[in-house]
């Protein structure tokens, strides 16, 4: 699954990023709040700060009552529910009046940014058990069917074999991070030598041809591993 992240400190969205991608949620941080209001279908959630809302208080309060002292920020969350996607807000410091009123306009997590991050991940996992359970994984608008096997885009659908479909859930979890080639072989056969290096490269060739005609590919870093991105994508 997929969710969007909205907060203005970069080094904590990357920390939490970093902290949700081992559990199958493919995660992108997001500048301008006005992103959040997006029509892709794969993103399942939205996790927000409580100061990000301000500047999309313009999209209007009637949807429900403010109470006081909340602002706009109840009619803010129940318009992004409105979209489908599960909303988690994050406060930048307890205040039990907004945390109320924003998850009884249908935020499903309320998030003091003051705990561990551990913690922090730990109840985000809780809010999409659900979406996790679903066995299906998204990666810049390609769905990964772990149940299938199956990948598919807006154009294109193929199944993948078994050992195909381990290497691209490692790759659908770490998404434009690294997967160290060694964990791939452990992961695949347990061991490292050169007869499964030489597995592992064919193998990548297999995946690399389904993949022609998807928005996506792997892309190697030659002696350390490999990791998804658009096509035409040069990483730096």
């Amino acid at each position: 699954m997929k969710v969007l992240l909205c907060d203005p400190d970069p080094g904590w969205s990357e920390q939490m990023i970093s902290g949700i991608q081992d559990y199958g949620i493919c995660a992108d941080a997001v500048t301008e709040p006005a992103e959040l209001w997006c029509s892709q279908a794969e993103v399942q959630g939205i996790i927000v700060n409580l100061l990000e809302l301000e500047s999309l208080l313009y999209w209007g309060t009637s949807f429900v009552t403010i109470p006081e002292d909340t602002g706009g920020y109840p009619a803010v969350i129940q318009s992004l529910c409105l979209q489908g996607k599960k909303v988690i807000l994050v406060l930048p410091e307890l205040n039990y009046e907004i945390e109320c009123a924003c998850l009884k306009a249908g935020a499903v997590e309320c998030i003091y940014k003051g705990q561990p991050m551990d913690l922090i991940v730990q109840r985000v996992i809780r809010a999409f058990e659900e979406e996790l359970k679903r066995d299906v994984l998204w990666f810049d608008g390609v769905q990964f069917d772990r149940a299938e096997g199956r990948l598919t885009s807006q154009e294109h659908s193929v199944i993948l074999t078994r050992m195909e479909q381990k290497v691209m859930e490692a790759l659908f979890k770490h998404g434009t991070e690294l997967t160290e080639k060694q964990d791939l072989l452990m992961l695949l056969w347990g061991e490292q030598d050169d007869i499964h290096k030489y597995r592992l490269d064919t193998l990548i060739k297999h995946i690399r041809r389904k993949l022609q005609g998807f928005p996506i590919c792997i892309y190697t870093r030659y002696g350390k591993g490999y990791y998804l991105g658009i096509v035409n994508y040069i990483r730096e």
